[in-house]
């Protein structure tokens, strides 16, 4: 592969910036909370490390989509569909895995609540607030970097009097959709290094208890986002979109005599695909 083509391979600057914060901050997280014993701290590197994979699943469906934009028709025919699913998959199994990571660090806290009179307490309670706080601004780097690249997967639709499709936007499709689950992942880590600073010996109980409810929380607010990835994969039909509804404004049409086998779903988060089986007037020649 020539030098240009490697060139054009590589991320956009605000996406390579983004992705080397991630891994810087997943990198940190990741030896402070060996360093630390925190349990707290290590719920927080299981979320930046689904985040990292979802922030690489969003670069890389980005590139394919160039390349299938680059291929021309022969590369279009293909795989018509182009690879407009990656970022779907990919975030789907991201959430699934933190879902399973939160299972695990449940039962870890469990089992250090009980043993925590012989267990490793937790230990250096600047460096799990400081990690916190670094985390944080990583975060918000991240969220001006992006700017909003990382929304929600549903879209909702509605129809017109006349027939038409309008796409609803605004309160629906927050720009900082996941900014619950980074904030309240890193104020869970501040809460636990500030008992840990205060009571010591309260910390042998309070760091795993609030370890074990950060990850439910976390789970809780991602739960959102399992749904609308997981709709989008079964091919449901756009919430707001009634096939009805649809089936009767078609039938309007000039020409329009049935319509059979009608499908809609929703291909990803920016384009809807809908098929079906037109019946026209003998009198009238339509391409398809």
């Amino acid at each position: 592969m020539a030098m240009k083509e490697w060139l054009q391979w590589l991320p956009p600057p605000r996406s390579l910036l983004a992705l080397l914060l991630s891994v810087a901050g997943f990198s940190g997280r990741l030896f402070a909370s060996h360093f630390t014993h925190s349990p707290t701290l290590l719920v927080d590197t299981c979320h930046s490390l689904c985040r990292l994979v979802g922030l690489i699943t969003t670069v890389l469906a980005y590139k394919y989509e160039r390349a299938d934009e680059g291929a021309g028709r022969e590369g279009r025919l293909r795989n018509t569909f182009g690879w407009a699913r990656i970022e779907v998959v990919g975030r789907l199994s991201v959430h699934v895995l933190f879902a399973s990571f939160a299972l695990a660090l449940v039962v870890n806290a469990l089992q250090l609540g009980v043993h925590s009179s012989h267990g490793q307490p937790p230990r250096y309670p600047k460096v799990i607030v400081g990690s916190a706080v670094i985390g944080l601004l990583l975060h918000a780097i991240n969220y001006m970097l992006l700017a909003g690249r990382e929304l929600s997967y549903s879209r909702r639709l509605s129809m017109t009097e006349g027939g038409g499709v309008i796409l609803k936007t605004g309160a629906g499709e927050p720009i900082l959709a996941h900014a619950p689950t980074d904030i309240a992942s890193s104020l869970f880590v501040i809460g636990a290094g500030l008992t840990l600073e205060w009571a010591p010996e309260a910390a042998r109980i309070a760091d795993p208890g609030l370890s074990a409810c950060a990850a439910i929380v976390l789970v809780i607010f991602n739960y959102p986002f399992i749904r609308s990835a997981g709709l989008v994969l079964l091919q449901t039909v756009p919430e707001g979109l009634g096939a009805c509804e649809l089936r009767t404004a078609a039938l309007r049409l000039p020409g329009v005599l049935a319509i059979h086998e009608l499908h809609v779903w929703q291909l990803h988060r920016d384009r809807l695909v809908a098929t079906a089986h037109v019946v026209y007037d003998a009198h009238k020649v339509c391409l398809l």
